[in-house]
């Protein structure tokens, strides 16, 4: 079975590459992969759950200094540069992240003077790098996007993230050695141009995709696009999960693998708005106005 690759212009995303059914189907084909994720869960649970309950009890014990802790992920329009800049300085943040899609080559020219923008500024940049399915299916032809781009922007940034919501279809990869394909390849890249990696830019409440991930490939930065719970505000519960818990969960399996403590950097979080329309990337019950996000 083959799945297209569509983007959504508006939304700044993929679309759903097949209906759910179809989707689920095609999964069973990788029922392999999902038990191999087993034994490097369980063979770190007692360390997890250990670190996990430590975490928990220090939360709100001592005062904890936040330092600029924000940035705002933008994707820049060709003409546009210098309005999003603008919004950038207006919304105080010292730090943003871009992304960088792998079947758009021939904008990173356009990116390049963009870049050169923000660094007058003073903005911290990271680069997230995008995937699709058929950088999966030639890896050569990915292998050869990183090495572009770490060399060409390795001035601007020196944090390149690798991958995207890997853990959604609709993005490409079916399963975690996929990314692993892709991971290892930017890892060659960026040692040859002497950026450093950020990862695995896992989406949602999936930690068990970070302990065979982890084992394979060295981050310099551990990432996650922990989207909580889009319903509802943060203290709100997921399965008896809210914000603070999740939060002391991922960091007790990243340091439980890591074996250290590492910096987790939240690369990705919301809340749609209402009344974005077809530019929202979700709708009906997740939007909310922009005093509550």
């Amino acid at each position: 079975m083959s799945f297209g690759f569509r983007w959504n212009v508006y939304a700044d995303q993929p679309h759903n590459v097949a209906l759910k059914k179809e989707r689920l189907r095609h999964h069973l084909k990788y029922a392999g992969s999902y038990i191999a994720l087993l034994a490097p869960n369980f063979r770190r649970a007692v360390p997890i759950l250990s670190l996990y309950r430590k975490y928990r009890k220090k939360m709100y014990q001592e005062p904890v200094r936040i330092e600029s802790p924000f940035g705002i992920s933008i994707s820049p329009l060709p003409g546009k540069e210098e309005e999003v800049l603008e919004l950038l300085k207006e919304a105080g943040v010292s730090r943003t992240l871009v992304r960088v899609p792998s079947w758009e080559r021939e904008k990173l020219g356009h990116l390049e003077k963009f870049f050169e923008l923000i660094s007058e500024q003073n903005i911290e940049l990271v680069i997230a790098l995008l995937q699709q399915r058929d950088d999966v299916l030639n890896p050569s032809q990915w292998a050869q996007f990183v090495e572009d781009v770490f060399s060409r922007f390795r001035r601007f940034s020196s944090y390149f993230e690798v991958g995207h919501a890997w853990n959604r279809t609709k993005w490409g990869v079916w399963d975690y050695r996929e990314y692993l394909k892709l991971a290892r390849a930017a890892f060659a890249a960026a040692q040859k141009c002497k950026v450093k990696l950020v990862g695995p830019a896992v989406i949602d409440f999936e930690f068990h995709l970070y302990p065979p991930v982890m084992d394979a490939v060295r981050f310099d930065k551990v990432s996650s696009l922990l989207y909580v719970d889009r319903l509802g505000a943060p203290e709100n519960r997921q399965f008896g999960w809210d914000t603070s818990k999740k939060v002391a969960l991922l960091k007790a399996v990243v340091n439980a693998v890591s074996r250290q403590e590492r910096e987790l950097w939240i690369t990705e979080v919301n809340w749609p708005l209402k009344g974005t329309g077809k530019y929202s990337p979700a709708a009906g019950k997740p939007m909310i106005s922009e005093e509550e996000q």
